[in-house]
C-alpha cells in the first residue's frame, strides 16, 4: 500500500494514464523496494543504450509484477432488510484520501499495527478491507467473472431492447 501511495503522489503513469518513460520505470521499481515511511528513492541503473523494445519488455514485466499485488476483490454492500439485524456502527467517515481509509480499515480488521499494513501486498490489504466491511455488519456480494459477464450481457440485451423499441 505504501508503494501505491507513493506512486499516486508522484502521479506515476503506472497508476494514472500516461506514456511510460525509462525515468518512470526506474522510479516505480525504486519505489516498490521501499519500506513504509521510507521515501528516499534510489533508482536502479539500466544501460544507457536501452532500446525501445527492451524498455517495453521491462515495462511489461513490471506491470505484470504489479498485477500480482493489486488485485482488489469486487463486491457490493447489500442493504439490510428492515427485519434483519441493524448494521454496527463503523469508524466515522472522513475526507481522508481513499488509500489511507483502506489501510486503516484493513489494520482494524486484521488487528495489526497500521505500519505493518502499509508493507503488505496490496491484494491482501484490499481483502482485509472487505472483511472490515463484513465486521461492521455489512453483507457483501462478491462478484466473479461469470457474474460480471452475465451482468454485461444483461445490460447489452436491455440496451438492444430499448434501441429496438
Amino acid at each position: 500500500m505504501w508503494h501505491l501511495f507513493l506512486l499516486q503522489v508522484l502521479e506515476s503513469p503506472f497508476v494514472v494514464a500516461g506514456d511510460i518513460t525509462l525515468h518512470d520505470l526506474k522510479n516505480a521499481i525504486a519505489i516498490c523496494t521501499l519500506k513504509y515511511r521510507n521515501s528516499q528513492v534510489c533508482r536502479p541503473i539500466f544501460p544507457l543504450a536501452l532500446r525501445l523494445k527492451t524498455l517495453q519488455k521491462r515495462v511489461n514485466q513490471f506491470v505484470e509484477y504489479l498485477g500480482d499485488y493489486i488485485e482488489r476483490p469486487e463486491y457490493t454492500i447489500v442493504p439490510w432488510d428492515i427485519k434483519g439485524p441493524p448494521p454496527r456502527l463503523g469508524l466515522p467517515t472522513t475526507d481522508a484520501p481513499a488509500i489511507i481509509v483502506v489501510v486503516f480499515e484493513a489494520a482494524h480488521a486484521l488487528q495489526m499495527p497500521v505500519k505493518e499494513v502499509w508493507d503488505m501486498p496490496i491484494g491482501e490489504v484490499y481483502v482485509a478491507q472487505a472483511m472490515y466491511q463484513r465486521l461492521q455488519g455489512n453483507r457483501l456480494n462478491f462478484v466473479d467473472d461469470d457474474q460480471r459477464k452475465f451482468e454485461a450481457d444483461l445490460k447489452a440485451a436491455q440496451k438492444d431492447k430499448k434501441e429496438a423499441a
